[in-house]
């Protein structure tokens, strides 16, 4: 009786051990922001999810807010830098090609969001002239400012690779991604004017799929 009273005990500290060895992993992901399984408000992500990323960024209106604020909606991002004199404004003029494609009802719906990867310059009231600029008002559209480390991390994410150059400017991928509404990838588009009928699908896909707070 012993021995099995024994086998049992060990049983229940081996699942407690299984137990107690999730929630460290937990804490850690804090200190990681890339890992992080905490619940937001909205629910859980999954793993493939970019709104694990807990960093803060600064928009255009100074506004401080986490990736997480876009759950829900189908995302268009990129990464672009507003002293940048050919390539970002053709990344803008393909998105607004994507926009001026998606049904109405379905754009509005849609978030576009463009992650700075200068972080010295593209302060939030160069990223609002820049807006202006670009004429672009609408509310949808998304220009955010963030610390170094955070912008590198989702630029890390996106799969877009960037280098600062002497003359302060960057050589940078141009890539668009479509996040669904549980923050992640579900389509690409590589390269600069770029035909957008696959991006468009994937946003209607996306669009359509109706978004839970559980998982």
């Amino acid at each position: 009786m012993k021995q099995v009273i024994l086998l049992l005990l060990i049983v229940v500290c081996t699942g407690g051990n299984v137990v107690a060895q999730k929630q460290p992993l937990r804490k850690q992901a804090k200190k990681h922001s890339c890992c992080s399984v905490e619940e937001s408000p909205l629910g859980k992500f999954s793993d493939k999810s970019l709104y694990q990323v807990q960093s803060k960024w600064e928009t255009q209106n100074s506004a401080k807010i986490e990736l997480s604020s876009f759950a829900g909606s189908v995302v268009v991002t990129t990464m672009i830098f507003t002293n940048c004199t050919y390539a970002c404004p053709q990344i803008i003029a393909d998105v607004k090609k994507i926009a001026g494609s998606v049904p109405a009802d379905v754009v509005r719906n849609i978030k576009f969001v463009f992650i700075s990867m200068d972080i010295q310059r593209d302060t939030p009231k160069a990223l609002r002239a820049f807006a202006e600029k670009m004429n672009i008002a609408d509310s949808n559209w998304i220009f955010l400012h963030g610390k170094e480390d955070d912008t590198r991390e989702i630029a890390a994410l996106l799969g877009i690779k960037f280098k600062k150059m002497p003359s302060g400017d960057f050589s940078h991928s141009n890539i668009i991604s479509v996040l669904n509404k549980q923050g992640e990838i579900v389509y690409q588009q590589n390269g600069l004017n770029a035909e957008p009928l696959q991006t468009i699908q994937a946003i209607e896909k996306a669009d359509k799929e109706i978004y839970t707070n559980t998982q």
